[in-house]
């Protein structure tokens, strides 16, 4: 539970008593990283926010009372325990939607934190999303604006309620945003995290207020604060204190090794000399780190393999062949010699002939040879079918009920997924395998 929150130790030992229903719109970031990298690297924010009707069960009464929020717990239709906070009075969608959003770049930076593999211990910042109640269905699984997600706000005149999993275990603020440390329980994985993110982001923000449960190396935090330098950044958060909140950690802040082994540089303003404190960082430090990134580099940037010589003299041949398959488009790639095939992201491609590296295929009817790995193929393992219709909208996919589609990655609710010859986004719960599934 967060810090502005008073719970009451009677009922939240209790077993949990769910006496009311309650139905409308969960409010999600539909392909979040996309979007939450535009917004650290070009400051776009987030625009696209997909309503997906719901019902929870809940209790009546709260378990916990903030200065201006009531703590319900609740559960949701996948039998998962969450926490729905109330606000007292009417709130700007603008500001709740602040909240999301910065709850996501605290997602996006601890998972690749996590990546880099320094520590033994992960951090999982929790999610949260808005539910707005509403009987009516006729906005399910579609994607809206900000605008339109304001107009449709707007039309019910309430304030969207948090929703956030229900966090269970020995809460502690490991550190605040004003330089304070909470000394007797000491974490060198998330002071290193809080110096690495000013670090990651080239100085434009820091993430601190730590806070949450610490359970088997691993740290389920919530309710985290960012510093930005930009004073237009997150208007809305009182715990924003700018370049005087990363000077204030910096202060008080003291190297580890976890630190050292990320090669982190020091901030202008710390005074304080390293630690050994609470220290453990995993072997081979800078064997992970260099795996990592030659990794992350390689998923960007793939590199086409030798050509054989032989499949210019076959594509004619393979004109009218049947198709052997289909594959995806995964990255960009720009055709540079006689009969190679250029490619967009989600394109998709029929498989004439596979050889070693390049593959002959079709798109639009046209042939030609293109690398296998800017592509993923369509296999067997990735088929699902729609339990339901759904009609989408920008971005979406339209599905009707007994549809074969395949499944290419996972984003928050949705699934991206392909449909013929095109590839969108679905919700998660109207699919499912096909061998799990009698028509």
């Amino acid at each position: 539970m967060s810090r502005d929150m008073m719970v009451d130790p009677l009922l939240s030992e209790k077993e949990p008593q769910y006496q009311t229903q309650v139905s409308g719109y969960i409010i999600t970031v539909p392909n979040e990283t996309t979007q939450i990298r535009k917004f650290l690297a070009s400051n776009q924010r987030i625009n696209q926010f997909l309503f997906q009707h719901s019902t929870f069960r809940v209790e009546l009464a709260p378990f916990a009372k903030g200065g201006e929020r009531l703590a319900f717990r609740a559960i949701n239709g996948y039998g998962e325990r969450i926490v729905l906070k109330r606000f007292f009075q009417q709130r700007p969608l603008t500001m709740l939607l602040e909240t999301i959003e910065r709850q996501l770049i605290c997602i996006y930076l601890a998972n690749i934190f996590n990546k880099l593999n320094v520590s033994p211990n992960k951090l999982h910042f929790l999610p949260n999303y808005l539910f707005i109640p509403n009987p009516t269905k006729e906005l399910d699984g579609k994607v809206l604006t900000l605008e339109q997600t304001e107009q449709a706000v707007a039309a019910t005149c309430r304030t969207p309620n948090f929703v956030e999993p229900y966090l269970n275990g020995y809460f502690i603020k490991y550190i605040d945003n004003n330089g304070w440390i909470n000394e007797s329980e000491f974490h060198s994985t998330l002071h290193a995290f809080a110096h690495w993110t000013w670090v990651h982001t080239k100085g434009t923000l820091l993430i601190c207020d730590i806070q949450g449960v610490n359970a088997n190396n691993k740290f389920y935090l919530t309710d985290p604060a960012l510093h930005h330098i930009d004073q237009n950044k997150f208007i809305y958060s009182e715990t924003n204190l700018g370049e005087v909140g990363i000077s204030q950690f910096f202060r008080t802040h003291q190297c580890n090794a976890i630190c050292q082994g990320l090669h982190l540089p020091k901030h202008k303003e710390q005074v304080l000399p390293d630690t050994t404190k609470g220290t453990t960082i995993n072997p081979n430090v800078d064997a992970r780190i260099k795996q990592f990134y030659q990794h992350s580099h390689q998923q960007n940037t793939p590199i086409p393999p030798s050509k054989p010589s032989n499949l210019l003299l076959l594509i004619n041949k393979l004109l009218f062949a049947p198709t052997i398959g289909k594959c995806v488009a995964l990255f960009p790639f720009t055709a540079s010699a006689e009969r190679e095939m250029s490619l967009r992201v989600d394109d998709v491609i029929e498989i004439l002939y596979k050889s070693d590296g390049w593959w002959i295929g079709k798109k639009g009817g046209i042939p030609g040879i293109f690398p296998s790995n800017f592509v993923q193929e369509l296999l067997e393992k990735f088929l699902f079918v729609a339990i339901e219709d759904f009609s989408g909208t920008k971005g979406m996919l339209s599905l009707t009920k007994g549809d074969r589609i395949y499944l290419l990655a996972k984003s928050g609710n949705l699934y991206k997924a392909v449909k013929g010859p095109h590839v969108g986004f679905i919700p998660k719960i109207i699919c499912a395998k096909v061998q799990n599934v009698t028509m």
